[in-house]
C-alpha cells in the first residue's frame, strides 16, 4: 500500500487525500442521518401505537356498553319482576302479551345507545320470551340457536362471544339473574346480535389506516377480521407470535406491521391486532430518508467538485512547471522555457507557487549565464592547451636531433641530412600551427613516422617500429584531434628506447571496433608507473591529450595506460568514429 502511494504523482495524493476526508464526512454524515431516520423511525411507530392504543379503547368502550347492557338489566327490578311473573301460572293470555311488550319496550330503551341490532330473550328453560329465533338461526354461518345456548351453562355468571368469519356479524349470550333478593337466581338467558362494521368507522377515524389494512379480534377460540379473507393467514401469524406486543408480518404478499393489544371488559377478554401496511408507516421514514440522502449526496457533490477546482488551480502550475523542467535537456531549450514559464498563470502570484517560479526563472537565467560562461571558457581552454602543448618543443630533443643532423652531414653524403631535415620540418610544421585543430588519421601516422625517421637515425637498431593498419580502414577519411598520436610514440622512445641499451619495439596498431576508432601504442622497452609520471615532457602531453579528449568527446574518448617498471607498456585510444568533412 505504501509503495503504491509512494509511486503516485503529488496531484493523486491530494487527490487521495481529499477523496479520503470526503469519505470520511460522507461515513459521518450517514452515520448521523441513520441515527436520525431512527429517531424519526421510534417516534413514528410510537405515534402509530399511541394512536391504536386509543382504537382500543373506542373498542373497548363499544363492547362495555354490550356488556354493561346485563348490568343494567340486573339493576333494574321492574324488568326482572316482569319476566319472573310471564313464567307464573295462571296467567291469561293478554296479560302475558301486556308484559311482553311492556319489557321489550323497556329493553329496547336500555340498548337504544349500544352496538346491539336485535335481542331475543329466553326463560330458565330456554324457551323464547322475546324475539324470533328463526333469524338467530341463520344469523352466523354453522351456528345455530341451540349452539349459542350450550355455550353458557346455569348459574354461569359471564358472557360468550361468538364471531361470524366472513362477515362483520356478532352474538353475545349472557345469563339474566334475579337481584332483587340478593340473590342470584337465573330468570333466563339473553342473546345479543351485534353489526361489528363499527369497528371499520373506528379505523377511519384515527387516519393510520388504508384500505388494504385490517383488524382482526381473537375471544376464546373465536375470531374475527374486517377483511374475512386475510383471516386465515393473520391467524397463523398470531398464533406463531402470541407473546409479542408489536412485530412485522407478510400476508399475502405485503408485509404489515403488526400491534396486538389486549382488551379485557369484566371477565372477558379479547385480543385485537392491528395490521398495517409497512411501507404506508414507512412512507414518513423513506420521505425523510430520501431527503436526507439527497441533501448528503448533493454535500458529496459539492465537495467532489470543490476538491477539483482546488487541485486544478493548485497542481496546474505546478505539473506546467515540471513539465517545463522535463523539457529540458540542453541550452537550446532555454529560451523556449523562458518563454513558457512567463506565459502561466501564477508566476507573479505570492504564495509558494509564484516563488516557485520565479525562483525556475532564476535557475534558468543562470544557467543561461553558466553555459555562456562553460562555453567561452571552453575556446579559452583549447586555445591555451594547443597553445601549451606547441610550447613543449623539448630543447634537449631538439639538441640531439641537430647534433644527429651535423653527425651525418660529416660522416655522410647530404641525401640523408636532407630526409632528416625534412622530417624535422614537417614535425615542426604540425605542432606549431594553431589554426589546425584536427587532423586526418593518415596525416597523424605521417607526423609518427617523420618522428620515428629522425629517432632511427639517433639510436639506429635499438629502435624497431611496425604500423599495422587493416585494409577495411581508410586513413583519409577518418578525422581525430592533432597531436594524439605522436606524444605517446614520444613517450615510448623517452621511457622505453633511451633508458635502456637493449633492442625496442614500437608498434602502432589502428583498429575499428564496436564503431569506435581504436589506436593502441605498444612498446616492449622498459615501462614505468603511470602515477609517477611528473609534468615533464612526455608526461605533460599525456595529461594533456586525457584533458583534450575529455574536453572533446565527454565520456566517449578514453585514454587508458598499462605498465609498469621492467615491463611493457600498452597505451590504449578510444575515440568517437568520425569522418573527415568534404
Amino acid at each position: 500500500m505504501m509503495d503504491t502511494l509512494r509511486g503516485l504523482s503529488f496531484q493523486n495524493k491530494l487527490r487521495v487525500l481529499l477523496y479520503s476526508l470526503i469519505v470520511i464526512i460522507s461515513i459521518l454524515l450517514v452515520g448521523v442521518c441513520g441515527v436520525f431516520i431512527s429517531m424519526v423511525a421510534e417516534e413514528t411507530y410510537t405515534s402509530n401505537r399511541n394512536q391504536l392504543s386509543i382504537l382500543s379503547s373506542d373498542l373497548k368502550n363499544s363492547f362495555s356498553q354490550i356488556d354493561q347492557l346485563i348490568t343494567d338489566f340486573h339493576q333494574n327490578t321492574h324488568i326482572q319482576q316482569q319476566i319472573e311473573s310471564i313464567n307464573e301460572l295462571g296467567i291469561d293470555s293478554m296479560e302475558r302479551d301486556k308484559t311482553l311488550i311492556n319489557v321489550d319496550r323497556e329493553l329496547g330503551w336500555l340498548i337504544a345507545n349500544s352496538r346491539v341490532n336485535s335481542w331475543i330473550l329466553f326463560d330458565k328453560n330456554q324457551q323464547v320470551i322475546l324475539g324470533n329465533r328463526n333469524e338467530l338461526d341463520h344469523y352466523i354461518d354453522g351456528y345455530q340457536t341451540a349452539d349459542y345456548l350450550k355455550s353458557v351453562k346455569k348459574d354461569m355468571q359471564r358472557g360468550v362471544w361468538f364471531f361470524d368469519k366472513t362477515g362483520s356479524k356478532a352474538v353475545y349470550i349472557h345469563n339474566v339473574f334475579d337481584t332483587r333478593k340478593m340473590i342470584m337466581r337465573q330468570l333466563g338467558t339473553v342473546i345479543f346480535t351485534v353489526d361489528l362494521a363499527f369497528i371499520r368507522d373506528y379505523m377511519s377515524d384515527t387516519g393510520i389506516f388504508s384500505n388494504q389494512d385490517f383488524v382482526v379480534l381473537t375471544h376464546a377460540q373465536q375470531s374475527y377480521a374486517t377483511t374475512p379473507s386475510k383471516l386465515p393467514s393473520a391467524m397463523r401469524f398470531l398464533e406463531d407470535h402470541q407473546k409479542q406486543s408489536y412485530q412485522f408480518a407478510t400476508i399475502g404478499s405485503e408485509k404489515y406491521y403488526v400491534m396486538s393489544d389486549p382488551i379485557t371488559i369484566d371477565n372477558t377478554t379479547f385480543r385485537a391486532s392491528y395490521f398495517i401496511l409497512n411501507r404506508q408507516i414507512m412512507e414518513k421514514i423513506i420521505a425523510v430518508t430520501v431527503i436526507l440522502f439527497i441533501v448528503i449526496l448533493f454535500v458529496i457533490l459539492l465537495c467532489v467538485h470543490g476538491a477539483n477546482y482546488f487541485l486544478k488551480r493548485l497542481i496546474t502550475p505546478i505539473n506546467i512547471l515540471a513539465d517545463n523542467m522535463r523539457q529540458f535537456s540542453d541550452s537550446k531549450d532555454l529560451t523556449l522555457l523562458h518563454n513558457k514559464t512567463t506565459q502561466v498563470d501564477g508566476i507573479h502570484a505570492h504564495d509558494e507557487i509564484g516563488i516557485l517560479y520565479t525562483s525556475f526563472q532564476k535557475l534558468l537565467d543562470e544557467i543561461d549565464r553558466l553555459v555562456i560562461k562553460d562555453y567561452q571558457s571552453q575556446l579559452l581552454t583549447q586555445t591555451m592547451e594547443t597553445k601549451y602543448l606547441m610550447a613543449q618543443i623539448d630543447p634537449h630533443f631538439l639538441y640531439n636531433t641537430l647534433n644527429s643532423i651535423n653527425w651525418i652531414a660529416l660522416n655522410h653524403n647530404d641525401f640523408e641530412a636532407s630526409e632528416m631535415v625534412t622530417s624535422l620540418a614537417l614535425l615542426l610544421r604540425d605542432k606549431t600551427n594553431p589554426q589546425k585543430q584536427y587532423d586526418s588519421l593518415s596525416d597523424a601516422l605521417s607526423i609518427v613516422q617523420a618522428y620515428i625517421k629522425i629517432q632511427s637515425v639517433r639510436f639506429g637498431d635499438r629502435l624497431r617500429f611496425r604500423l599495422v593498419v587493416p585494409d577495411e580502414v581508410t586513413l583519409d577519411e577518418i578525422k581525430l584531434p592533432k597531436l594524439i598520436i605522436q606524444p605517446i610514440v614520444e613517450n615510448a622512445v623517452k621511457y622505453g628506447v633511451e633508458r635502456t641499451n637493449r633492442q625496442v619495439l614500437i608498434e602502432v596498431l589502428i583498429t575499428i571496433t564496436e564503431g569506435k576508432l581504436q589506436i593502441v601504442i605498444f612498446n616492449d622497452g622498459d615501462g614505468f608507473d603511470p602515477q609517477s609520471v611528473r609534468s615533464e615532457s612526455t608526461g605533460v602531453g599525456i595529461h594533456n591529450i586525457t584533458s583534450r579528449l575529455k574536453l572533446l568527446y565527454g565520456d566517449e574518448g578514453t585514454i587508458n595506460i598499462q605498465s609498469a617498471p621492467t615491463d611493457t607498456t600498452t597505451v590504449t585510444i578510444r575515440l568517437p568514429l568520425e569522418k573527415m568533412e568534404e
